[in-house]
Protein backbone atom coordinates (compact mmCIF):
# COMPACT_ATOMS: atom_id res chain seq x y z
CA UNK A 1 0.00 0.00 0.00
CA UNK A 2 1.31 3.37 -0.95
CA UNK A 3 0.10 5.73 1.69
CA UNK A 4 0.77 9.36 0.94
CA UNK A 5 1.67 11.18 4.10
CA UNK A 6 1.70 14.90 4.48
CA UNK A 7 5.17 14.99 5.97
CA UNK A 8 6.63 18.27 4.87
CA UNK A 9 9.68 18.97 7.01
CA UNK A 10 10.21 22.66 7.24
CA UNK A 11 12.82 24.88 8.77
CA UNK A 12 12.60 28.37 10.16
CA UNK A 13 15.77 30.30 10.92
CA UNK A 14 15.70 32.88 13.70
CA UNK A 15 18.28 35.23 15.15
CA UNK A 16 18.47 38.01 17.73
CA UNK A 17 19.19 40.73 15.14
CA UNK A 18 18.23 41.64 11.62
CA UNK A 19 21.86 41.47 10.46
CA UNK A 20 22.28 37.89 11.64
CA UNK A 21 18.90 36.91 10.14
CA UNK A 22 19.92 38.46 6.82
CA UNK A 23 23.27 36.64 6.88
CA UNK A 24 21.46 33.35 7.62
CA UNK A 25 19.09 33.90 4.73
CA UNK A 26 21.97 34.63 2.34
CA UNK A 27 23.93 31.58 3.49
CA UNK A 28 21.02 29.15 3.22
CA UNK A 29 18.88 30.47 0.38
CA UNK A 30 20.96 30.18 -2.76
CA UNK A 31 21.03 28.34 -6.07
CA UNK A 32 22.01 25.10 -4.31
CA UNK A 33 18.98 25.36 -2.03
CA UNK A 34 15.97 26.86 -3.79
CA UNK A 35 13.63 26.00 -0.87
CA UNK A 36 13.54 29.61 0.39
CA UNK A 37 13.91 28.85 4.09
CA UNK A 38 12.48 31.79 6.05
CA UNK A 39 14.94 33.70 8.23
CA UNK A 40 13.84 36.41 10.65
CA UNK A 41 14.51 37.90 14.04
CA UNK A 42 13.05 36.11 17.03
CA UNK A 43 10.90 39.18 17.69
CA UNK A 44 9.42 39.00 14.18
CA UNK A 45 8.77 35.28 14.62
CA UNK A 46 6.92 35.92 17.90
CA UNK A 47 4.88 38.78 16.42
CA UNK A 48 4.02 36.76 13.31
CA UNK A 49 3.04 33.81 15.51
CA UNK A 50 0.78 36.01 17.63
CA UNK A 51 -0.80 37.38 14.44
CA UNK A 52 -1.60 33.86 13.19
CA UNK A 53 0.90 33.76 10.32
CA UNK A 54 2.12 30.30 11.37
CA UNK A 55 -1.37 28.83 11.82
CA UNK A 56 -1.20 25.17 10.76
CA UNK A 57 2.49 25.46 9.81
CA UNK A 58 4.20 24.44 13.05
CA UNK A 59 4.26 20.74 13.93
CA UNK A 60 6.54 17.84 14.86
CA UNK A 61 8.18 18.07 11.42
CA UNK A 62 9.24 21.70 11.94
CA UNK A 63 12.71 22.66 13.14
CA UNK A 64 13.48 26.14 14.32
CA UNK A 65 17.17 26.96 14.26
CA UNK A 66 18.23 29.92 16.40
CA UNK A 67 21.65 31.26 15.45
CA UNK A 68 23.66 33.41 17.87
CA UNK A 69 21.44 31.93 20.59
CA UNK A 70 23.74 33.22 23.33
CA UNK A 71 22.38 36.68 22.49
CA UNK A 72 18.74 35.70 23.10
CA UNK A 73 17.14 37.03 26.27
CA UNK A 74 15.06 35.13 28.81
CA UNK A 75 11.67 36.49 27.74
CA UNK A 76 11.95 35.74 24.03
CA UNK A 77 13.50 32.31 24.56
CA UNK A 78 10.85 31.44 27.17
CA UNK A 79 8.12 32.50 24.75
CA UNK A 80 9.66 30.40 21.97
CA UNK A 81 9.74 27.37 24.27
CA UNK A 82 6.08 27.91 25.23
CA UNK A 83 5.18 27.83 21.54
CA UNK A 84 7.38 24.76 21.06
CA UNK A 85 5.51 22.90 23.82
CA UNK A 86 2.19 23.68 22.16
CA UNK A 87 3.22 22.53 18.66
CA UNK A 88 5.95 19.93 19.31
CA UNK A 89 8.55 21.24 16.88
CA UNK A 90 12.31 20.90 17.39
CA UNK A 91 14.43 23.84 18.50
CA UNK A 92 18.16 23.94 17.82
CA UNK A 93 20.13 26.67 19.58
CA UNK A 94 23.45 27.55 17.98
CA UNK A 95 25.77 29.97 19.68
CA UNK A 96 28.95 30.73 21.50
CA UNK A 97 28.58 31.79 25.12
CA UNK A 98 32.09 33.26 24.96
CA UNK A 99 31.19 35.76 22.25
CA UNK A 100 28.53 38.44 22.61
CA UNK A 101 26.14 38.32 25.57
CA UNK A 102 22.37 38.47 25.44
CA UNK A 103 21.01 41.70 23.99
CA UNK A 104 17.90 41.44 26.16
CA UNK A 105 17.33 40.61 29.84
CA UNK A 106 19.08 37.50 31.12
CA UNK A 107 21.46 34.99 29.59
CA UNK A 108 19.53 31.71 29.32
CA UNK A 109 22.05 30.15 26.92
CA UNK A 110 24.90 30.68 29.38
CA UNK A 111 22.72 29.55 32.29
CA UNK A 112 21.85 26.33 30.45
CA UNK A 113 25.50 25.79 29.57
CA UNK A 114 26.47 26.14 33.24
CA UNK A 115 23.83 23.62 34.39
CA UNK A 116 25.25 20.05 34.53
CA UNK A 117 21.89 18.46 33.59
CA UNK A 118 21.30 20.74 30.60
CA UNK A 119 24.95 20.79 29.54
CA UNK A 120 24.77 17.12 28.57
CA UNK A 121 22.31 18.11 25.83
CA UNK A 122 24.83 20.44 24.21
CA UNK A 123 27.03 19.49 21.29
CA UNK A 124 30.37 21.25 21.24
CA UNK A 125 32.22 22.04 18.04
CA UNK A 126 35.94 21.44 18.26
CA UNK A 127 37.12 22.97 14.98
CA UNK A 128 37.35 26.71 14.52
CA UNK A 129 36.68 27.60 10.90
CA UNK A 130 36.42 31.40 10.62
CA UNK A 131 40.08 32.32 10.80
CA UNK A 132 42.05 32.11 7.58
CA UNK A 133 45.68 32.02 8.75
CA UNK A 134 47.42 29.64 11.14
CA UNK A 135 48.36 32.55 13.42
CA UNK A 136 44.78 33.79 13.58
CA UNK A 137 43.51 30.24 14.13
CA UNK A 138 45.97 29.65 17.00
CA UNK A 139 44.94 32.91 18.67
CA UNK A 140 41.23 32.16 18.27
CA UNK A 141 41.74 28.65 19.66
CA UNK A 142 43.56 30.01 22.72
CA UNK A 143 40.91 32.66 23.30
CA UNK A 144 38.09 30.15 22.92
CA UNK A 145 39.49 27.70 25.42
CA UNK A 146 40.80 30.00 28.14
CA UNK A 147 39.65 32.97 30.12
CA UNK A 148 41.75 35.96 29.14
CA UNK A 149 42.37 39.35 30.65
CA UNK A 150 42.36 42.73 28.92
CA UNK A 151 46.17 42.59 28.98
CA UNK A 152 46.07 39.23 27.18
CA UNK A 153 43.81 40.71 24.53
CA UNK A 154 46.17 43.66 24.11
CA UNK A 155 49.03 41.19 23.63
CA UNK A 156 47.00 39.17 21.11
CA UNK A 157 46.00 42.34 19.28
CA UNK A 158 49.66 42.76 18.34
CA UNK A 159 49.86 39.19 16.96
CA UNK A 160 46.65 38.64 15.01
CA UNK A 161 45.21 40.70 12.17
CA UNK A 162 41.63 39.56 12.82
CA UNK A 163 41.76 41.01 16.33
CA UNK A 164 43.14 44.31 15.04
CA UNK A 165 40.19 44.59 12.69
CA UNK A 166 37.73 44.07 15.52
CA UNK A 167 39.30 46.66 17.81
CA UNK A 168 40.06 49.36 15.21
Amino acid sequence: HNVKTNIDPNFILIAPSGKVASDLSSAVNNEKNPENVPAMTIDKFLIDYDNGKFEGKLNQFTTIVADEAAMLGVRSLHRLMEIQKKHGFAVRLIGDAYQLEAVAVGSPFQTALDDPFLRKHFTFLKNIRRQETDTALNIAHELALTKVSDQDIDDYRKKGTHIKKVFE
